[in-house]
């Protein structure tokens, strides 16, 4: 009995001092000590099982990365329109986009390229003979256009408004001559003057404005000067004049005080003692200009009152909202209408047209343009897919019919319309009652016409309107915007020259173009750049979904071959 309880009592020793060895009792009933670690098992099993899922799982993710990725590349086109708009819908007018800075301060400086008539006849015009012309030019002049905001009440991001200024200067390498080049024109000081007492008394007309337009004025009708002096200033006291009336010509004769200044000569808004006041007294673009210089004299030149000139307020939408909606102008200095053609009628219509320095994208066939120099709309049609420097391009001309003759352009009847293609200014300057046409130089698009004093020679690649523009992005790579302005002369039997008119005339003054033909580099770059956004976003979305699945699915094949060469 003894050895047994010995033997017993020493396993259950050993037991007590090896918690982990179990007893193991064989047939022989002989016991023995077999260690057997399940803890460690355990967690080798739990390795094993995790490990296998990580592959399992690693394999269908690539598996679903590379279908993802191949269907993408399948879906890339489907992928570049959506990454398109996302692209348009950055073009926005918003504050510090890149769109917004091109915008504000543009990358590139326009030219104006001006063509002036030389009248050869000038004595004979005095004697009735009509004006014989020939086309001098072009004189060229770098535009520079520059904007200032206008803050908005109340605030919008969806709007905004501001003004602009064109500073001009002569590039003397790019013409034809100097600006002292000298020429014969029509003293349209004079016959402005005329124009605006046509409907003055004859006895008012010969006793009073007569006398006053050729004592304070120069006294010819037919003047020469020089290029730069007709086109932006030469001296002649009474453009500084705004009005004829029998009692003004009492008072400049009783008065030559100061005060005198105040009822005839409009203000410089450029003198010390309005800085304060400029933007309660800045000028609208249709009331009488200032032609006084700080210096005191009074210069008139055809194109003064465009250079470096603020004239209205402009309120255009940002696009923020709707990127197809950009430039588009809600009024201008808080009017819906030019208020210069027939009441509501569609010519008078603002809202709508487009404004020229700022394009949507998406443009379609067809769109509808400020040109202010017009004094209204003009639709622009497509006509031809071009290629600019690598970058595609539609072309728009301005619809052949934009200048045809419409009676909502004539609301004064009083005053014929004139013949189709030329548009009278009168009505958009009722304050200053030009007597001028606006039209496609050398009458393109327009019929000969018994009015025009010279035969015109127009050509479609010289003188059309055109722009080149992206139309994913409205970014413009060529403009060309052209027009002609010439004198209408009525007959009236108290003026020289007009008293020798049987009918009315169009005698041409000058035809411009403004605009640039080839984009800066840096246009180039960046609007290439954002065109191809896009497509590289869309094939390297699909590319990177592709090499992550191909990676997955290779990971977890070799993972699980290293696991298999372990396990033998």
């Amino acid at each position: 009995m003894g050895p047994p309880l010995t033997a017993k009592k020493s396993v259950e020793k050993n037991v007590e001092k090896e918690p982990f060895i179990v007893t193991v009792t064989n047939n022989n009933k002989d016991l023995s000590k077999v260690p057997v670690k399940t803890f460690d098992n355990d967690q080798q099993l739990q390795r094993t099982t995790s490990s296998t899922q990580l592959q399992t799982m690693s394999l269908f993710i690539g598996i679903f990365l590379m279908v993802l990725g191949l269907a993408c590349f399948a879906a890339s086109s489907y992928l570049e329109t959506i990454f398109d708009n996302l692209v348009q819908s950055h073009t926005a007018l918003s504050t510090g986009g890149p769109m917004f800075t091109a915008w504000f301060t543009p990358p590139i400086v326009p030219l104006l390229k001006v063509y002036v008539y030389n009248i050869t006849n000038g004595p004979q015009v005095l004697e009735g003979a009509d004006p014989i012309t020939e086309e001098l030019g072009p004189y060229v002049y770098s535009a520079t256009h520059i904007r200032s905001l206008v803050q908005d009440e109340p605030s919008s991001t969806d709007s905004l408004s501001f003004r602009s200024r064109t500073n001009y200067q002569f590039m003397p390498e790019l013409s034809v001559g100097p600006e002292s080049d000298t020429l014969t024109v029509l003293n349209m000081v004079m016959v402005t003057g005329f124009n605006k007492a046509r409907s003055y008394m004859g006895m008012v007309k010969s006793g009073v404005v007569l006398p006053l337009l050729t004592t304070l004025g120069r006294a010819e009708p037919v003047l020469t000067v020089t290029v730069g002096g007709f086109l932006f200033g030469y001296e002649d006291e009474l453009a500084c004049i705004t009005e004829f009336s029998p009692i003004q010509q009492e008072t400049i004769k009783e008065d030559d005080t100061d005060q005198e200044d105040d009822d005839w000569i409009n203000d410089d808004w450029d003198d010390d003692e309005w800085d304060d006041e400029a933007d309660e007294m800045l000028r609208f673009k249709r009331d009488i200009p200032s032609y006084r210089d700080p210096s005191g004299k009074c210069l008139w030149g055809i194109l003064r009152d465009l250079n470096n000139t603020e004239h209205e307020t402009i309120r255009i939408q940002t696009g923020t909202s709707d990127f197809r909606q950009k430039g588009s102008i809600l009024s201008i200095d808080g009017e819906e209408s030019f208020g210069a053609w027939e009441p509501s009628s569609s010519c008078d219509r603002l809202k709508g047209s487009i404004e020229p320095s700022t394009l949507p994208a998406g443009l379609g066939s067809t769109f509808n343009l400020l040109v202010p120099v017009m004094c209204r709309n003009i639709d622009m049609v497509s006509q031809e897919n071009l290629t600019i420097s690598g970058i595609d391009v539609t072309r728009y001309i301005a619809d052949p019919h934009s200048l045809a003759q419409d009676s909502c352009y004539c609301p004064d009847p009083q005053t014929p319309c004139l013949p189709s293609g030329y548009l009278n200014l009168e009505p958009c300057y009722p304050e200053i009652s030009p007597p001028m046409a606006v039209s496609f130089p050398h009458g393109l698009h327009s019929q000969p016409n018994q009015m025009l004093t010279h035969q015109p020679s127009p050509n479609t690649t010289a003188h059309h309107m055109y722009m080149d523009i992206n139309t994913k992005l409205g970014v413009p790579l060529a403009v060309q915007v052209s027009f002609q302005l010439s004198a209408v002369l009525r007959p009236d039997p108290y003026f020289p020259i007009l008293n020798r008119l049987n009918s009315t005339r169009l005698v041409p003054l000058f035809w411009a173009s403004e605009g640039f033909d080839q984009p800066t580099s840096w246009m180039v770059g960046n609007t290439k750049l954002a065109l191809a956004l896009p497509s590289a976003a869309a094939l390297g979305l699909a590319g990177v979904l592709l090499v992550l699945g191909v990676c997955s699915v290779l990971g977890s094949l070799c993972s699980r071959k290293r696991r298999s060469r372990t396990e033998v």
